[in-house]
């Protein structure tokens, strides 16, 4: 993450993504949409909507712009953009590639 120091929130849910979508891309791979659709749900609603969102919101709205905890949660919302909008692509193809957009493009 080029000298990029995660807090221990953002490597845990980034640990629980890459656990999401290997279970995910399993599924597509067996030719399961609803069991990737279900997972993803789950995923948004309780790892991320439930925990992740919840802890992370004081960091990005009251830490300074530079704040290596700020910098820590913006990048981690970045990858969890790009894992999730390649999970929904195989079902919702167009909504992913507006998501994949240069208007979300993390800034360095």
């Amino acid at each position: 993450m080029h000298s990029l120091t995660l807090t221990p929130l953002d490597r845990l849910t980034l640990h629980l993504a890459a656990s999401f979508w290997k279970d995910a891309s399993s599924s597509y791979e067996r030719r399961n949409p609803s069991a990737a659709f279900l997972r993803t749900l789950a995923f948004v609603s309780s790892d991320l909507s439930a925990a992740h969102f919840a802890l992370s919101k004081d960091r990005l709205y009251c830490e300074a712009e530079a704040s290596p905890r700020r910098k820590s949660a913006v990048r981690t919302l970045g990858v969890l953009l790009h894992v999730l909008k390649d999970a929904v692509a195989p079902v919702c193809p167009i909504l992913a590639q507006v998501g994949g957009g240069p208007f979300f493009v993390c800034r360095k």
